[in-house]
């Protein structure tokens, strides 16, 4: 039984994120993806408790640790009402914060144990996958909670989350987990699901520079949407207003781009879709991924020896030659490290026969 497992923290877009995934599944295979809600399972148990939802995290550590055993139990029997062919996704954020910023864990390794343990013993066998989004959106999903209210507390907690889901990954699925941008995550999700060993790619665009140029986002949109026929790629948080970052999210900005997309991708992909669109994000990650080894590629009207400094990379003037590219990666040498992003047995762009047609 395939099965992933989705954290986030509370108000970054998992839920949403995970509704697309099955809505974008049943369009593309006809197929029910299936969710068990550890966040539900632990409500429930908290109301047969009588413990309100939101002072579960204030019980005694002894009562903790029996009603988080007591949940990943639930979680194992309603892994058992599930067929081996059956997708799966756990849900669950892997860290609670209270209001003053203060992050703990909310299962613990040996407790993840019991979904390995007869007779589940239908293991996590996909990736752990961080849905993330940008601080502002977190805290307005969250009026009205006790969650915290400051940027900065919102991006430690996520960063808490994201090094959990790492920790969880490197132990069972032996897998690098994935910190994903809530918005185009419904597209990495699937594909994750059903081609677990599918490289991954980072996609990175001018964002500021473009955002005001309506014909230049345009051909932006118009190459991702091609792009996710060929490879499952991490798209960048775009900010709607980056005038109020403080140093801490403009420090965080920059660990989470070449440190988290960058690192945890095979391929880093950068499309200019027209000259005379500055950017400094993207030079940094296209160096950063040429230190790390990854497949760089640029895609840039004006052809340079050494564009950024960089001398190992893949460069097109255009989109066009970028996907002709990829469609003749298997007779011409030069283009073989593409031959991934091409079907199995055909010339067909990987996904071209399950996703053409369906918006990303």
């Amino acid at each position: 039984m395939p099965i992933l497992y989705a954290s986030g923290i509370v108000g970054a877009g998992k839920s949403e994120a995970i509704s697309k995934t099955k809505a974008l599944t049943q369009a593309a295979l006809h197929k029910e993806l299936y969710t068990v809600s550890l966040g539900k399972i632990f409500a429930d148990a908290g109301k047969k408790l009588e413990i309100p939802e939101s002072r579960l995290n204030y019980i005694p550590n002894e009562m903790q640790i029996a009603l988080r055993t007591g949940v990943m139990s639930q979680c194992a029997i309603e892994l058992l009402n599930y067929k081996p062919d059956d997708l799966v996704v756990i849900d669950g954020p892997l860290t609670l914060v209270d209001s003053v910023g203060i992050t703990q864990e909310t299962f613990n390794m040996s407790e993840f144990k019991i979904l390995s343990d007869p007779p589940v013993k239908r293991p996590i066998d996909r990736r752990f996958i961080s849905i993330i989004d940008d601080p502002r959106k977190v805290i307005a999903r969250n009026k009205g909670t006790a969650y915290p209210t400051d940027p900065a507390d919102i991006l430690n907690w996520t960063v808490q989350e994201v090094e959990k889901a790492k920790q969880f990954s490197d132990y069972y699925v032996e897998k690098r987990a994935l910190a994903v941008p809530m918005e185009y995550s419904s597209q990495l999700l699937l594909k994750t699901i059903i081609d677990p060993e599918a490289p991954i790619a980072y996609f990175a665009y001018p964002i500021t520079s473009a955002k005001n140029r309506p014909d230049a986002k345009e051909k932006i949109n118009n190459f991702r949407n091609k792009l996710n026929l060929c490879v499952p790629f991490v798209n960048p948080i775009e900010l709607s207003d980056r005038s109020t970052d403080s140093v801490a999210e403009m420090t965080y900005t920059k660990y989470r781009d070449l440190h988290w997309f960058v690192r945890q991708a095979q391929y880093v992909i950068a499309y200019y879709p027209e000259e005379g669109l500055p950017s400094t994000g993207v030079p940094a990650e296209l160096k950063e991924g040429e230190l790390l080894a990854k497949i760089n590629i640029l895609i840039h009207p004006r052809k340079e020896r050494h564009p950024f400094g960089i001398s190992n990379i893949l460069q097109f003037s255009n989109e066009d030659e970028f996907f002709d590219a990829i469609k003749s990666s298997r007779t011409d040498e030069k283009f073989k490290d593409l031959s991934s992003f091409l079907e199995d047995g055909s010339d067909r762009f990987r996904y071209e026969g399950l996703l053409e047609g369906i918006p990303i």
